[in-house]
């Protein structure tokens, strides 16, 4: 309170909530994040969550329900852990669904807004599920569209549809070939490296 003299134990204390306090805020939004994606999960696998007490959350399920309820959106597969044995890769895919009658890969974000990764990702899932996929049945099955429902601590859902599936797939191959081959530069290091 002002004018309330302070001690130095107390202004320390001060001082390091207020340096710690963005950390809190992002500790926040990612819990909040956590608890979205297993309320979506939850309703995608037919359950009836209940209403969050959480104004927050509530925002961010309530405009999550206004989405999925104008949409034709069958889910296939929830949380489905991926494998591709010809990249070595392997990821969790939120909902494999069909989406307006498109087999399609989508991911749920809670973030500020959708970040173009974000397909590059669903790229990644799109090869493992394919793999799969034909693997086991022989057929490889036609992915038509790679979505992103992103949901903002404000309740706001912005939502990303991408046809262009083969981009997103480019893209990945592409990431993963860089990321492989820093991993053998960096390995490598030591034998590249002459000390004057």
């Amino acid at each position: 309170k002002p004018g309330i003299p302070l001690s130095q134990t107390e202004i320390t204390n001060l001082c390091y909530d207020a340096k710690r306090a963005h950390r809190v805020k992002a500790e926040d939004s990612a819990n909040l994040g956590t608890l979205a994606h297993e309320w979506f999960e939850n309703y995608m696998s037919g359950e009836n969550p209940s209403t969050p007490v959480d104004r927050d959350l509530r925002n961010i399920t309530d405009a999550f329900l206004r989405f999925v309820q104008s949409h034709d959106i069958r889910p296939l597969a929830l949380e489905k852990k991926l494998y591709s044995r010809s990249l070595n890769v392997a990821g969790t895919c939120d909902l494999i669904c069909n989406f307006e009658g498109n087999l399609t890969i989508l991911d749920y974000k809670t973030s500020a807004t959708i970040y173009g990764e974000s397909f590059i990702q669903l790229g990644g899932y799109h090869l493992c599920y394919s793999e799969e996929k034909e693997f086991e049945t022989g057929i490889r099955p036609e992915i038509k569209k790679h979505v992103i429902i992103n949901c903002t601590k404000q309740g706001e859902l912005n939502i990303g549809i991408s046809d262009k599936v083969e981009r997103n797939i480019k893209t990945f191959k592409a990431a993963l070939t860089l990321f492989n081959e820093l991993e053998n530069i960096n390995k490598e290091l030591k034998s590249l490296i002459t000390k004057f």
